[in-house]
Order: C-alpha cells, then sequence, then structure tokens
C-alpha cells in the first residue's frame, strides 16, 4: 500500500479542527453528559454485576499501573470485541479525556449496551478508591496534568488554577478568567484556602478541578504531595508548571502562523 502525502489544504482542515476542538478554560461540559461516570456514581457502577473496567492507555503505564481486574483494550480496538457487547463497561484513560468520551459515545451507537467513562480517569480512582496494583512509585504521575489537556480540556470540567508563585509575580493572561494566586507559605494554610476557593468557585454542584502551578515546574513534588492531600475531587499538578504552558500555548500559535491562519480567542483554547 502506497501512503500518498496530505495536501496543504487537509493539513490546515486539520489543525483548524485541532484549535477548534478546544474549549475555554473556564467553558461549558464537553462531550456526552450521558457517557461521564461522575465521583457521586462511581460506587453504584462499582457494584454492577459482570462490569469490565477497561483501561485504554498505552500498554506499558497498564502494565506499571492498574485498577485491580481490569484489562487493557485501546480505544479504538474496542468496537472489535464483540464478547464486551452485553457487559457492563467502565472506561477509564489517565485522567479522563475528550477522547475517552468520545470513545464511549460511539460505543453506545454501535450497540454495545451499558458503557460510561469515568471522570478524572484513573488518577480519581486512586484518590476516591485507592486500590491500584503495580508499581506505586508512579502513582504521583497520575496527578501531572500535561499543557495539553489543561488547554484542550477535560468532559465538564471547570478549572480553578492555582498559582502558587510569590504575591508580586506577574499574571498569565490567557488564564487569569480561572486563577488565584495562594503563595505556598505554610502549607496548612495553603491547603485552607484553596478547598474555600474550591467551595466558592462551585457552580451548581460542579466542583472545579484544581490545577496546582509554579512558575516552571521546580516545586512539582511537593505541588503533587499537596494535591494529594487536598480535600477535592480532583487535583492535579500543571507539568512544566506556567513556562510550560506558554511553551505549548505559543509552539501551538506558531504552528498556526506558519500554516497562514490566525490563533485568536474564537478560533483556539487558552488564549
Amino acid at each position: 500500500m502506497t501512503l500518498r502525502p496530505l495536501v496543504p489544504g487537509v493539513v490546515l482542515t486539520m489543525l483548524c479542527l485541532a484549535a477548534t476542538r478546544a474549549p475555554a478554560i473556564d467553558g461549558a461540559p464537553v462531550g456526552s453528559d450521558a457517557c461521564v461516570v461522575a465521583a457521586a456514581d462511581l460506587e453504584a457502577w462499582r457494584s454492577r454485576p459482570g462490569l469490565v473496567v477497561v483501561d485504554t492507555r498505552p500498554e506499558p503505564a497498564f502494565r506499571s499501573l492498574r485498577i485491580p481486574g481490569s484489562v487493557h483494550v485501546p480505544a479504538f480496538a474496542l468496537k472489535t470485541k464483540s464478547y464486551l457487547r452485553s457487559r457492563p463497561l467502565l472506561l477509564v484513560d489517565a485522567r479522563g479525556s475528550n477522547g475517552l468520551v468520545a470513545a464511549c459515545g460511539k460505543l453506545r451507537a454501535s450497540g454495545f449496551a451499558e458503557v460510561g467513562a469515568l471522570e478524572g480517569g484513573i488518577a480519581h480512582w486512586a484518590r476516591r478508591v485507592g486500590d491500584l496494583v503495580g508499581d506505586r512509585s508512579n502513582e504521583p504521575g497520575l496527578l501531572t496534568l500535561p499543557a495539553g489537556e489543561l488547554v484542550a480540556g477535560l468532559p465538564g470540567a471547570r478549572w480553578l488554577i492555582v498559582d502558587t508563585g510569590p504575591r508580586d509575580a506577574g499574571v498569565e493572561r490567557r488564564l487569569a478568567g480561572a486563577m488565584v494566586r495562594i503563595p505556598l507559605d505554610d502549607e496548612r494554610a495553603f491547603r485552607a484556602a484553596v478547598e474555600r476557593a474550591v467551595r466558592k468557585r462551585g457552580r451548581g454542584g460542579t466542583v472545579p478541578h484544581v490545577v496546582l502551578v509554579d512558575a516552571a515546574g521546580a516545586n512539582s513534588h511537593r505541588l503533587r504531595r499537596l494535591a494529594g492531600e487536598l480535600d477535592v475531587p480532583h487535583a492535579f499538578v500543571l507539568e512544566g508548571g506556567l513556562a510550560g504552558y506558554r511553551h505549548f500555548v505559543d509552539g501551538r500559535d506558531g504552528r498556526m502562523a506558519t500554516a497562514g491562519m490566525g490563533c485568536g480567542a474564537a478560533r483556539c483554547g487558552g488564549r
């Protein structure tokens, strides 16, 4: 089979789709609400007879750390597993991505009986249930959020981005609408302040996803520990800090400019 190179118009279309797919940082829920298994519903799902927990992450990640009894099947291959059609399926990935919700919707449309996508993914399972098997030293990595996932959003997520830098530091304007500054001076006071901010930002029962950030990721180990200690359903640490976020967004905007496309607020998320 001969692979044909993509024509320029196709490349532009793909770049445009990748840009427009990203919602605003504090935007509306994304994807099918019916597919998302929220924290409050997890126990009911765990008690369903015949439940199969399907881990769609790359196989090395699955082998390293996984939910007991879960099976590894890539999302694209699930439709070929006819023996799963009559079983309730709980899909999990690292953090509950838009792609996982989309896969859930496709499975439902193709005749799978009961399918749900776990909000927050295996990171949420580790926080709420706790029983993982494998190399537990890799567990802190579940709390690390790549900048691309912050920009693209997670299904139904409202973000509360906590800047742990000094009070006189500059503000990242592209995150200003979702950001609060809580300096990391006293850890007990810090945790209390974050939890107050979560309660304040909660709207209609929707609890924001907390993302702890520093300037360039230098405090990531400490921030991951604090994220795990917060009394909130979803808490992460931004990979590479604000510098990593700027690098991702500026690189994306540069690629759009090279392709001859602007990347304004209406076109790209995270602006």
